[in-house]
This record gives C-alpha cells, structure tokens and sequence, in this order.
C-alpha cells in the first residue's frame, strides 16, 4: 500500500474499531449483562472499599478470584461512589477497542502506521464473538487481552522493557499470563532462529538478553507472589484449586472453540513455515519481517490451546479462555495477506488468495451467527438477576442473615456483609481442596453443619415436587447441589421455603434452617 493511502487505512481501522464497540455496547447495554463470576470479583472490591480488606466473606481471607487488577480497578471505583455493575463493563468495552487498534497496529509491520494487513488483523478482532461478548460482561477479559496483545508486539519488535511491563500487568489481571511471561523469555533467546530459520545471519541465541528481560520481570512477579503469601497464605487461586481439569472435556472446549477459525489457523500456519527469500532485497528483509511476525503469534496461539488441557475449561459459552489467542491468530494471519495482487485471479499464484478469502468468510459468517445466538440466550438476565435481588433482600427482611448456594456472585455483591457459603468451593479453601471436579465436590455433614448459613438456594432446570407430607423433592443442577441435598443432616435441619422462577427451565429453591425459622412454609 502506497503512503499516500495510509491516513484513509487509518480511517478505516477507526471505523473497525467503532464497530466492535457498537456491537460490545450494544449487547452489554441491551441484554445488561453481567456474569454472576463478574460480581464475584465485584463483591471482594465493594469489601475492600468499605474497609473490610481484601476478603469474601468476615474472617479469614481467602483468594476466590483470578483477576486481581480488575479487583483494584473495581475497588477504586467503589470508592468514589461508581458501582461495579455499572463501571467495569464500560472498561472492558474501551479496553475491547483498544485491542482491535493494537492488533491492527501490530499486523502492518508498517513505520507509516496501518495497511491492508492491518483492516484484515482489525475486522476479524472486530467480530470475533468471544471478544465482543465478554467486553461488556463485567470480566477482564478484554483488558487481559489487551495487555496480551501489546506484549506480544512489543516482543516481536525485540522491546523487552515493554514487554515486561506489559506481561507484568497482564500476569496481574490474570495468572495465566505465567504462560505469556515464559514464553517472552523463551522467544527472546531463541527466537531469531525460530523467526528468521537456522541459516539467517540473525539466528543467534539470545541468552542474555532473555535473562535481562527475565530479571525485569521476576523484581514484581515475586513481590506480587509474596504479598499473596502473607495475605492469603498462598499463591494458587482456590478457583484452580476447585477446577479439577478434566482431558476429555478441556480437549472438547478447545476444538469446538477453534473449529471456526480452523481456515484462518492453516493460513497462518502456512505462513509462519514459509522460508524466507534469500534474496537480498528490501522485499526480501519485509518477507522475513512478515514470516517472524507470523511464527512469534501463531506459536502464541498453538500454546494458549494446548495449554487449556492443563488448566481445564470453564462453563462460559464462546471459547472464553481462548479469546486471548484470537488478536495472535488474526495478526499471524494477517500477515500473509500479498501486498500485491497476483497476475491473474485465475492463476494458480491467486490459490493462497482463494483460500484465505473463504477462511475468512466462514469465519466472520459463524461469528455473526454465535453473536446472534449469544444475544438470544441472554436476553432476558436482567429480569433474572432483578428477580435474584429481590429474593435475596426479600430473605433478609424475614432475618436470614447468611447465605448457601454455588451461584455466590450476585447474591454476594447484593449483601457484602452477610457470610456467604460457597458449595463450589471457589471462596472455600476446604471444599476447593476436596477430591472430583467442579461442582461435583462432596463436602461432609459435619463441614456443612459446622457453617450452617440461614437459608440455602439450590438451583434446578425443573420444577420441585412437593409430596403429601410436605416433603420437597426435586433434581438439583449439580452434583454438589445433590449431595447436600440428599443428606440426612440436611433434611432433618432444612426445610423447603419457596421457589423462584427465573425462566421457564432455571429455577432457585429457598431451604431454610427449621429451628431459627418455624417449620411453617413461606
């Protein structure tokens, strides 16, 4: 692309940009939607804000989130009077349109600033429904993905500063990012002769700048890592610790995450495998330029999903933990886009061509889909998270005053005083560290008798059954859920208070403990 066409490229990338906010804007204004892990995070901010400490429940604390920097944020904005619910989203959302300018940046390779490759790396940021979704949700996923994607820019233009800082603040916001932080210092000893292939001039082993970049990034790391110690007295989140990861499942996540970008995958693996020119040419050094950009994120991408056999999936729809590696994928892909047009749209030089156009519309044409799909399955969670305050303010006003269930988030925000007992074990240090996955842990009675909260609300996708003698019966969503309620502790010292229809297949049951409370039925 000539430099006299790079201010209206500019153009465009702004407007890809605008895009992607219209459309983050729009589903997190619309569906208002905040994710119940969102108010988790939230609750731990409001604590800290109202002098608490950094703490879920009164005692103790505990590290139930993953997503420290996010907490902070969200802290300060507690403080000066700005709710969470209200704010964060709006953060991820800037932070999502940021990602698509950095990401479009990153792609040119280009001292003028933007190209052709950078709309190509922008629009498929812009759409990817992971990023779009997740932006307004109230997670730090886009800021994550932020910091992700600067980092790694600032390592492929060999900015080791950068990229510590860069790392640093993305292994803030998220642990993952231990991933990231490795891989720099891995990439930066040995990248030249991954990028540039063995018989380049430039393939050296670049031992000691990686160690001056490991040495930058270990002075915060371990300050970071001691505070946890001696505020939690550990460093692994007990949401790791809960999550069990299962191979089977997290294998399923990651192919059905990447299976729609499959086509933009292969290109850019084509790509990055290419063998430089070797003619010495100023073409030839911005082909190599094109192929080491290529390898640097490409190869990102290729360890963020393997790496989620290790950690395991989560239960969030649109490949949430792989959104990170979408930017790496666009701008690897990207780079290959020809500068050129080939002699003939028919030759046999114009296949590459052929081939990433249909990779990119089947992807943009799922991602449309998913958006849709995704916009539709939530549409109705504000009626459901109004109808879960109230019923929790309503449970409050007849004197119960701690909570039991596996969905803490909102209902911890809603009451950021009152103990809340979590059955998945993510605030939980005891039931995290119990054998089996997620929510299928099975914590003993006199655990759960020695924390009785007031009232448990167990979840189901049917309607409960009340017997002749009053009894309830009914089929929980989860294992755990199961498990308590099948205990005999459980049945002598609960009884069944009332439901809440959320929708026509969600629904919270009252369980309140019989002594405090009568043994009339709401």
């Amino acid at each position: 692309m000539a430099e006299r066409d790079v201010p209206r490229t500019h153009l465009w990338v702004a407007l890809t940009a605008t895009l992607f906010g219209a459309i983050a804007l729009y589903q997190s204004l619309a569906i208002g939607l905040v994710l119940d892990d969102a108010y988790i995070s939230f609750r731990y901010a409001v604590r800290w804000a109202m002098g608490d400490g950094l703490s879920f429940n009164p005692g103790p604390p505990t590290e139930g989130y993953t997503n420290f920097l996010w907490v902070v944020l969200a802290a300060v904005f507690e403080r000066v009077g700005m709710a969470s619910p209200g704010t964060m989203p709006i953060v991820g959302v800037i932070a999502g349109v940021c990602v698509v300018w950095v990401a479009a940046r990153s792609a040119s390779g280009n001292a003028a600033g933007y190209d052709a490759r950078s709309l190509v790396a922008g629009g498929i940021v812009a759409v990817a429904p992971g990023l779009t979704f997740y932006a307004g949700t109230g997670l730090e996923t886009a800021l994550y993905t932020l910091f992700v994607t600067a980092a790694l820019g600032a390592l492929n233009e060999k900015r080791d500063v950068r990229f510590a800082a860069l790392g640093v603040l993305a292994f803030l916001t998220r642990p993952d990012a231990g991933l990231l932080l490795a891989f720099g210092i891995t990439w930066r000893a040995l990248g030249p002769r991954i990028a540039g292939g063995a018989d380049s001039p430039a393939a050296r082993i670049e031992w000691k700048s990686a160690l001056r970049m490991a040495v930058v990034i270990a002075a915060p790391v371990m300050g970071y890592l001691a505070w946890k110690w001696s505020h939690f007295g550990g460093f692994v989140p007990l949401t790791l610790l809960a999550k069990t990861p299962v191979p089977s499942q997290a294998a399923q996540y990651t192919l059905e995450s990447v299976a729609p970008a499959a086509g933009l995958f292969l290109v850019a693996l084509w790509g990055a495998f290419r063998r430089p020119n070797a003619a010495p040419s100023p073409e030839a050094r911005v082909d190599e330029r094109r192929i080491a950009t290529a390898r640097v994120h490409v190869a990102f991408a290729l360890l963020t999903a393997a790496s989620l056999v290790a950690v395991g999936p989560d239960w969030m729809p649109a490949g949430r933990l792989l959104v990170p590696a979408i930017p790496a994928l666009a701008i690897a892909f990207a780079s290959m886009v020809p500068t050129v047009k080939p002699p003939s749209w028919r030759s046999s030089a114009a296949i590459p061509a052929w081939l990433a156009g249909v990779a990119v519309a089947v992807y943009v044409a799922h991602a449309a889909w998913l958006t849709v799909d995704l916009h539709g399955r939530h549409d109705h969670r504000i009626d459901e998270d109004e109808k879960i305050v109230t019923l929790v303010r309503s449970l409050q006003q007849d004197g119960m005053a701690s909570f039991g269930t596996v969905n803490i988030g909102l209902v911890g925000y809603v009451s950021p005083t009152a103990p809340v007992f979590d059955l998945g074990g993510l605030t939980d240090a005891h039931i995290a560290r119990l054998p089996g996955p997620h929510l299928h842990k099975h914590p003993e009675a006199a655990y759960l008798a020695a924390h009785a909260p007031d009232v448990f609300l167990l979840t189901s996708s049917e309607p409960i059954r009340i017997g002749e003698s009053g009894q309830a019966s009914y089929r929980p969503d989860f294992d755990v859920e199961s498990h308590v309620f099948s205990l005999p502790w459980f049945q002598r010292t609960y009884r069944y208070a009332g439901t809440l229809m959320l929708s026509p297949n969600y629904y919270y049951h009252a369980f309140v403990e019989r002594r405090s409370f009568g043994p009339e039925t709401r």
